[in-house]
């Protein structure tokens, strides 16, 4: 647990990596995923994504992103998010809830700007995250196929402001002429994902524009 937490970005945090090497407490909650999509990428068990809010050992609040369409919670984790759970801690008063949810709107902005700033670096850009796989075989399909990404291995604060901009936590997270293209495989949209984008074509014609086609919605100063 101390390598996810380095990969993770936070060490020297008050965040505290603890394992649960044989499942136990996952079994106990009931989280346990059992869609054979994610499971046959990653292998199993797998736990759902979750957040709980633990007071003296009594469950407070306890959130499950985990929907038919997304078993793994990558592509709508809200109900897990910080921003989410801060209401439902019963002893939290509202001053309090509103400076913290303050903060983190305002750390946000700050990293939505820097990642903004990397993805105008350069017309073609690959976020990574250290030993993941799908990170490596993006970058792997680009460089092979005679494609020069500018690779950034994603601080905490880029992918924050990436999961701001494109709703996705999973990497990689590549971008051409501004334009998100999605991660290793897909995206957010069906034409979405380096692979399949070098194979058809599409992400040679699309550098080869010289307009470009920036997505003003996501980059948009």
């Amino acid at each position: 647990m101390m390598a996810w937490g380095k990969n993770q970005c936070v060490e020297g945090s008050i965040i505290t990596m603890m394992a649960d090497t044989q499942g136990a407490l996952t079994k106990a909650l009931g989280v346990t995923m059992t869609h054979p999509g994610p499971c046959a990428k990653l292998g199993e068990p797998r736990c759902q994504r979750h957040a709980i809010y633990v007071e003296d050992g009594v469950i407070k609040a306890f959130e499950v992103a985990a929907y038919e369409d997304d078993p793994a919670g990558d592509d709508k984790p809200d109900v897990s998010l910080v921003e989410n759970m801060l209401p439902k801690i019963p002893d939290l008063m509202p001053a309090q809830q509103e400076a913290a949810l303050a903060k983190i709107e305002a750390e946000k902005t700050q990293d939505v700007k820097e990642v903004k700033a990397a993805i105008a670096s350069d017309d073609l850009v690959l976020f990574v995250k250290p030993a993941c796989v799908f990170s490596e075989r993006a970058l792997e399909e680009l460089m092979s196929n005679g494609f020069r990404p500018r690779v950034f291995k994603t601080t905490r604060s880029q992918k924050r402001g990436l999961q701001a901009i494109t709703g996705k936590t999973s990497m990689p997270s590549a971008w051409c002429k501004g334009q998100y293209i999605g991660g290793c495989d897909d995206g957010i949209e069906s034409w979405h994902g380096v692979k399949p984008m070098v194979a058809s074509g599409a992400l040679k014609k699309m550098l080869a524009d010289t307009v470009g086609q920036v997505n003003d919605k996501i980059v948009g100063a």
